[in-house]
């Protein structure tokens, strides 16, 4: 996916460097001038890379630390259509399973704000998630509905 030229200068946001946290789950998603990457280390972090969108799928950052917490992996990082604010859902774990935590933004940059970022008060749980013949105990890997076509895709919060 990533294109290979000006690669020693600025290496794609899949090479891993020795002694590294491995990183997974890579997010992108673009504002008006810059396509900014997520992507979660199995420690606890989420981390954001941005180039600008003419420069795209190349010229990334440095990896800028988004988010520190109780977070495992699969950040999704949506625009909330009809306002300016961003949502970003990660997985997590407790009592033995995954859920979903959230958070806002007003810019992709951040600063990040806690929605539901709890297992007693869970973006996407076990407890709040009604399955109409019960398959998992664990929300894992989940993508919200969006509306649009393929750029520009808005999420609605039901109310």
């Amino acid at each position: 996916m990533w294109a290979s030229r000006n690669r020693g200068a600025n290496p794609a946001p899949g090479d891993q460097r020795p002694g590294q946290t491995k990183w997974l789950d890579f997010w992108i998603i673009c504002d008006q001038a810059k396509a900014h990457l997520f992507y979660t280390s199995l420690d606890g972090q989420m981390w954001r890379r941005e180039t600008k969108k003419s420069d795209f799928p190349v010229g990334w950052s440095e990896p800028q630390l988004a988010l520190r917490g109780d977070i495992f992996e699969a950040s999704h990082t949506y625009k909330l259509k009809g306002r300016s604010d961003y949502l970003t859902i990660i997985e997590a774990q407790g009592g033995g399973r995954r859920y979903y935590k959230a958070y806002l933004a007003q810019r992709l940059e951040g600063p990040w704000r806690a929605l539901a970022d709890s297992l007693s008060k869970p973006f996407a749980a076990h407890a709040n998630v009604q399955q109409e013949a019960e398959w998992t105990a664990n929300i894992s890997h989940g993508e919200l509905l969006r509306t649009g076509g393929t750029r520009g895709w808005r999420w609605t919060r039901p109310d």
